[in-house]
């Protein structure tokens, strides 16, 4: 192995003047936002593009996109994740914010919902303020499976009349082998 580092795509976060999260990918050897263009992917080495070894690296299993909603700074956001990936971005922007996402489905699974909360400060901490004041977070993780199934985990946690805290809504799809 060479050394050299493959950077497919950079993300910058950015606020609006609304307020509002952005991602956007970099152009390759641009570090300035407004130079970003979204939803576009990247190819930051031209030289080194090997398409079979990033599908290679993509099918030991992973994650493969993240949606996010209400979660934290974050209104929305939708990232398709490859092996290496950076995030860039100002202070205050939600970098931390949407690795933290990761974390919570981590904890919420290796403990409990309940916990994942209250290690956060509870769900007015992890719920997006905002004026329209929502009700709910929602993530979302689209993977790939080892043996080559694609699927989806994802989940709805709001709180109830009274402020308990529930999972309004959950749901997890593998698709079947091919061939069965």
């Amino acid at each position: 192995m060479s050394g050299r580092v493959e950077v497919r795509r950079a993300w910058i976060f950015r606020c609006c003047p609304s307020g509002q999260l952005v991602l956007t990918q970099a152009e390759r050897g641009i570090g300035c936002p407004s130079r970003c263009f979204p939803h576009r992917p990247l190819d930051v080495n031209p030289d080194t593009n090997d398409p079979e070894r990033m599908e290679q690296a993509m099918s030991a299993g992973s994650i493969r996109r993240i949606t996010l909603r209400n979660y934290k700074s974050i209104a929305y956001c939708c990232v398709d994740l490859l092996p290496l990936m950076f995030l860039v971005g100002r202070n205050g922007a939600g970098k931390s914010n949407f690795l933290d996402a990761f974390r919570f489905v981590s904890d919420a699974l290796r403990t409990n919902l309940d916990q994942a909360l209250r290690d956060r400060g509870g769900i007015r901490e992890v719920r997006r303020i905002s004026g329209g004041h929502p009700t709910h977070f929602t993530i979302r993780l689209d993977f790939q499976l080892p043996d080559g199934r694609l699927g989806h985990y994802a989940f709805r946690v709001g709180t109830k009349t009274g402020g308990a805290v529930h999972v309004q809504q959950e749901e997890c799809v593998v698709s079947p082998l091919s061939g069965f």
